[in-house]
């Protein structure tokens, strides 16, 4: 259970724009539905006779409910096609507030960077030369934001990222010859980057990650890779250099695209630990060592 600042019932409806069921209510507070209070808000993504039980035996609870549960809530409650979907809007709305702007003391900012608007930057982090960072962006602690890092508006970076890192090499014979980078990294809007990933600067051209990409902890993108808008990266995949990853596609956690220029086709799923090697057609879903398609995705599949 977790408690928020009260809302009423009648007002989540309004927000959603569907009818209210019920009785109106004060919401105080957010629980799983399988262990709801009264003055709980809940979602049900089905009409499972116990749930439905549970929930009708409390009665003084706020359900955001699937079509199927028509008729057969005794509490306040709306219909919506997808509870879990309305729910995320509904609490990001109502019980979650805006990051609180400001620059910890412990920060280190170059000055040139350029900062927006109601920007944060926590304990420790390093903002590097010609840094841009948009408006309402959250910046957490211990990241490193190296030079020439463009990030947009409404971002959260995490604990202990390191955006703009070079890290090239050609052979001299079997010794290691470092390629200089000269490439930076450009992040759209409502991008979400978690704990320990990186990303690699650009060798000439850069890496560019699209707006609302989300990207999981500890995951590697390599230079010049391009990550197309709304595409979700799970935590531990590695993005070898030079690679383009379509629009909306899903990748799992622990997989590995080689390197090669090799391109990922909008709305495609990566299976989890997948080692790909070639490139993947649009709403193809692949999976294993070597990948390999074992079907293709719907027009109306959801992830």
């Amino acid at each position: 259970m977790v408690k928020v600042t009260p809302v009423k019932a009648s007002d989540v409806a309004d927000s959603v724009g569907v009818p209210l069921m019920g009785p109106d209510l004060v919401i105080d507070r957010i629980c799983p539905v399988v262990s709801l209070s009264e003055g709980a808000l809940a979602f049900l993504q089905n009409d499972r006779e116990d749930l439905v039980d549970a929930i009708n035996r409390i009665r003084r609870v706020f359900i955001i409910a699937a079509p199927a549960c028509k008729g057969r809530l005794q509490c306040s409650h709306i219909l919506v096609p997808d509870p879990r979907l309305t729910y995320a809007r509904v609490a990001a709305r109502f019980f979650e507030g805006p990051p609180s702007a400001g620059i910890c003391r412990t920060a280190i900012i170059d000055p040139s960077a350029r900062l927006g608007q109601r920007v944060r930057i926590g304990s420790f982090s390093v903002i590097g030369p010609d840094v841009e960072i948009g408006d309402d962006t959250q910046v957490d602690a211990h990241v490193v934001v190296q030079e020439g890092t463009r990030i947009g508006h409404r971002c959260r970076i995490s604990p202990h990222v390191v955006i703009g890192e070079p890290f090239g090499y050609d052979f001299d014979d079997k010794t290691p010859v470092p390629l200089p980078q000269f490439g930076a990294v450009c992040i759209g809007d409502d991008v979400r980057i978690d704990s320990h990933a990186s990303i690699a600067r650009g060798t000439l051209d850069d890496t560019w990650i699209g707006n609302h990409v989300k990207i999981g902890s500890q995951v590697r993108i390599a230079h010049n890779c391009r990550v197309d808008e709304g595409t979700l990266i799970i935590s531990g995949t590695c993005l070898c250099g030079s690679v383009r990853v379509g629009r909306h596609v899903w990748i799992g956690a622990g997989a590995l695209v080689l390197e090669g220029g090799i391109a990922i086709g909008d709305d495609a799923l990566i299976g989890a630990g997948a080692v790909v090697g070639k490139t993947v057609p649009e709403r193809a879903m692949v999976s294993g060592n070597p990948a390999r398609v074992f079907r293709m995705r719907k027009p109306e599949e959801r992830f």
